[in-house]
């Protein structure tokens, strides 16, 4: 009776062991299955910067399924208006198209960002003196700055998502423009010089560039 009640319990903790292990190995495939969906890249990210050189912008970034979700190209663009002081008014466009490298394999978190960036100005100047004591000269002028953009950045996760952008554009910003100045009084043409203005971000030697932005992922 003892040998008959012995494997009688052995067969049955053979068959519920067989059963827990069974179980297990389901939970952990369906595991794996969710975590894989949750964790698929979202290959498309639509959304606005606000800051330097952008001020505020669209935003478009795709991520490439090659290399492990790595590589993800963008492109921003935007179109503002700033008076530096009373006498310049700037109309600026900036665009700008690079490429992201994701240290992760999900399209977020920490990335390197590498890109070329173009703000034209168009300039109007007021009240400049286009000859002694004259003061009534009007003239406008474009100037197009070229930069190669070089930014850290983070981007979080999730269809709804933010970013934060630090980083430097190195291009030739010039110190003086030449202007055709009219005389408002005189009626005549002059060349005249006038310093580039201050804008806020924009050096000598290039452009700061610190943006955050947020968007949705599809």
């Amino acid at each position: 009776m003892k040998k008959i009640f012995l494997i009688l319990l052995v067969t049955s903790f053979g068959v519920y062991a067989q059963d827990g292990a069974e179980l297990d190995s389901q939970i952990m495939a369906e595991t794996i299955m969710i975590d894989s969906v949750t964790t698929k890249p979202k290959t498309l990210a639509l959304g606005v910067k606000l800051g330097i050189p952008n001020i505020i912008g669209g935003n478009v970034e795709v991520i490439l399924p090659v290399l492990n979700n790595h590589l993800a190209p963008y492109a921003d663009f935007s179109g503002f208006d700033i008076d530096p002081d009373e006498d310049t008014s700037v109309a600026m466009s900036y665009t700008e198209f690079g490429l992201n490298y994701y240290f992760g394999q999900t399209g977020t978190g920490a990335y390197l960002s590498a890109g070329l960036g173009n703000l034209t100005t168009d300039l109007t100047f007021s009240n400049i003196e286009v000859e002694d004591g004259i003061y009534d000269g009007i003239g406008t002028v474009e100037e197009k700055i070229a930069t190669t953009n070089l930014k850290i950045g983070y981007k979080s996760s999730g269809r709804f998502y933010f970013r934060i952008e630090l980083g430097y554009g190195i291009g030739n910003i010039p110190d003086q423009l030449e202007i055709q100045a009219r005389s408002a009084s005189l009626g005549e043409t002059s060349t005249e010089y006038e310093e580039f203005p201050d804008i806020p971000g924009v050096s000598e030697n290039g452009i700061v560039i610190g943006n955050i932005g947020f968007g949705i992922s599809f």
